[in-house]
């Protein structure tokens, strides 16, 4: 509540000692509500170290892929098996790097029924910018996003090259 100057005037000195202790519970609650924006900022902060850690830091490949096919996100480690800065593949076709005879695995992944909401998972080849390849096993998980509910695809990258060599040798053999 605002008061000119002559309403204050005008007060008892009882009014003015209600005020003025209205004016001290107030502050008081302000004090309060601070304290307990400043715990969750920390909780927060917390969270977002803890999420960058899983995120950025993990041993695989995350990527989010839109239903149309654009990397819309991802990690360190995509970034490394690729071989382009995480911005450079921000909006690139995520079939761009998957070798041409494999990209039909890929298709067919996508295009099993989103419904089913365990992950789907396939092996493939994918090519790095500099051209060479790699194994890789993907795990996907098909889910609405948070902008226009649009499809998007979480998709998890693994180098299985090594495995891979393996049984190759092992067929050889």
């Amino acid at each position: 509540r605002t008061r000119s100057g002559q309403e204050l005037a005008l007060l008892t000195p009882a009014e003015v000692a209600r005020v003025i202790y209205e004016l001290e519970v107030h502050q008081i609650e302000l004090e309060l509500q601070n304290e307990e924006l400043r715990a969750t900022q920390v909780t927060l902060e917390a969270a977002r170290e803890r999420y960058f850690d899983l995120y950025n830091l993990a041993p695989v490949g995350y990527l989010t892929v839109s239903e149309e096919g654009l990397i819309a996100e991802a990690n360190l480690a995509a970034s490394t098996q690729l071989g382009m800065h995480r911005s450079r593949l921000v909006g690139q076709r995520f079939t761009h790097f998957i070798q041409p005879e494999d990209q039909d695995v890929f298709y067919l992944l996508i295009r099993r029924p989103a419904a089913e909401s365990k992950p789907q998972s396939c092996e493939l080849r994918l090519l790095r910018q500099d051209g060479s390849s790699f194994w890789a096993r993907l795990e996907t998980t098909a889910e609405r996003g948070h902008e226009r509910n649009a499809l998007v695809y979480r998709v998890t990258v693994s180098d299985i090259s090594d495995r891979k060599l393996a049984e190759l040798l092992l067929q050889e053999a």
